[in-house]
This record gives structure tokens, sequence and C-alpha cells, in this order.
């Protein structure tokens, strides 16, 4: 087996039949339970749970960065209050304003990745229910008096 290059050091792949053997072993061992039906209610549930995420993590990616932009706007404006009050009074205002925005950015980017999981979790189920129906082969004709 030639080594795989990382870098400047060889890592070989080496397969542990051994582990195989042993999870295996524990797999069919008695008290130890497989689920062996497919349950497309399951994943469905699953999916929903996904979209009722993605729904929440717009509001608390907001959220969130609303009460650190009140933080970080309350510092400013502490410390540059003396200085210059207009600039103070347009961070204590515009900090937590961008953080939201900001907050709302990311969590639609979070939002957008768990929609797209429970699309392709939704495809599964559809893939298996139309193969289920084109491999079902159908009852045999009636025959009889």
């Amino acid at each position: 087996m030639s080594p795989l290059f990382l870098g400047r050091c060889p890592v070989r792949l080496v397969l542990r039949p051994a582990i195989l053997d042993r999870l295996f072993f524990l797999m069919s061992s008695p008290g130890v339970t497989v689920p062996t039906e497919y349950d497309a209610e399951i994943i469905r549930q699953q999916a929903d749970q996904l979209y009722a995420e993605a729904d929440r993590a717009v509001l608390a990616s907001m959220i969130i960065m609303g009460i650190l932009g009140v933080l970080a706007g309350a510092a400013a404006f502490y410390f540059l209050s003396d200085k210059n009050e207009a600039l103070s009074i347009v961070l204590v205002l515009g900090v937590p304003i961008a953080g939201a925005v900001l907050g709302a950015t990311l969590g639609e980017g979070r939002a957008f990745k768990l929609r797209s999981q429970a699309q392709q979790l939704l495809v599964l189920v559809a893939i298996e229910t139309n193969t289920r129906k084109a491999v079902t082969p159908p009852p045999p004709p009636h025959v009889g008096p």
C-alpha cells in the first residue's frame, strides 16, 4: 500500500477489520435494537423541525446581535459623550440597528442551510416513495367464476 502524503508526513490508510467485527457483534447482540422498518413520517417530522428552526434562526440572530449592538452603542456613548455629543448619539442609535441588520443577514444564511437540509430529507422521501411504486409488482389478476 502506498502512503498518502499530507504535507510532508506520509499517512497510511489502514482498515481495521477487528473494529468492524466488534461493531457488527454489538449490533447483533441481544438487547440492541436496530430499526428495520422504514417510516417516512419520521423523516417528515425531522424536516418540519428543521423548517421551524430555520424560522427561529433569523429572529434569534437579530435579537442577539441587537443586544450586542445596544451594549456596544452604550459603551461608545459613555466614552464619547464628553468629546462629541452628536457622534455619540449617532452611535447609540446606529450601532444597534446595524447589529440587528447584521444578525438578520447571518440568521438568514443559517436559515437557508436548514431549509436546504429539510428539502434534502423530503427529496429522499419522494425518491423512496417513487422507487417503491416502481418496484412493487402489480397484484395478480383475479380469475374466478
